[in-house]
């Protein structure tokens, strides 16, 4: 019987896998760790007054880090503004606490909803995260 294991490690965004398989000619097991991207990212405050942060959990883990952050507006669907994360990563690849955090000035847009935006993958827009934040007075 061929058989699937998943479970999580402490709410980091890293999950075991283990794959048993068997057949007549006897079983194999593997088990790998895998990074889900979307997990270990956390935006604050929201809502948010004068600066948006998005901060890294795992940033040494670079593959957890997404390329490219944006901030769209709700109303008119613009990217108001852009950080190029992988950029970043490329020239501080020995220093991730130089990528830990991504701060965002949003003193200057206008109050309302918006999406941080994050994608891991610049090829394929499969692989956009969006998150909801608020802008306030």
């Amino acid at each position: 019987m061929d058989r699937l294991t998943c479970f999580g490690t402490n709410n980091t965004g890293s999950y075991f896998l283990t794959v048993n398989a068997n057949n007549a000619c006897g079983s194999n097991g593997r088990s790998i760790i895998v990074q889900v991207n979307n997990c270990g990212l956390r935006i604050f405050p929201n809502p948010a007054k004068n600066v948006v942060s998005i901060e890294f959990e795992n940033p040494e883990m670079l593959e957890s880090i997404p390329d490219m952050i944006e901030i769209q507006d709700e109303k008119s669907q613009k990217i108001v503004k852009s950080s190029n994360v992988k950029a970043i990563k490329d020239r501080n690849k020995g220093n991730p606490k130089a990528y830990e955090r991504i701060e965002f000035e949003v003193a200057d847009l206008p109050r309302g909803t918006y999406y941080v935006q994050a994608t891991f993958d610049q090829q394929s827009e499969k692989n956009k995260t969006a998150y909801r934040i608020i802008l306030t007075d």
